[in-house]
């Protein structure tokens, strides 16, 4: 994994606050494998700037929150 991007417990936390969901930040940050961690920061480098990057990056993070069970 590069350094352009580093997914961090606040990252969660917005994604989660901007689906209204309850979960705990630090329980969703800590079951993230390498493989989400990876997707997170690849979906993120289709940005060419700090904005693009972030919405990217928090798309993905919602698409494998969804897959993960913690929001609809």
């Amino acid at each position: 994994m590069s350094n352009a991007w580093e997914t961090t417990l606040e990252d969660i936390a917005q994604v989660l606050d901007q689906t209204c969901s309850n979960t705990d930040p630090k329980e969703v940050f800590d079951i993230l494998d390498n493989e989400d961690l990876y997707r997170i920061e690849e979906s993120a480098l289709e940005g060419d700037d700090m904005d693009e990057q972030t919405f990217y990056a928090y798309e993905m993070i919602r698409l494998i929150l969804e897959e993960k069970g913690f929001i609809q």
